[in-house]
């Protein structure tokens, strides 16, 4: 997969807490969102 190659994954536009927290649990990298506060908390 794409981190045993040196990259880096991103997913866009996660907006929802559920799906923040999803995307954390698959090992993404970053997470762009609308909703900052609505991530961070999700998944802190």
């Amino acid at each position: 997969g794409p981190h045993g190659k040196r990259l880096r994954v991103n997913t866009w536009t996660v907006n929802k807490a559920a799906d923040a927290v999803k995307a954390r649990d698959y090992g993404v990298d970053g997470i762009i969102t609308n909703f900052p506060d609505v991530v961070r908390d999700a998944t802190s």
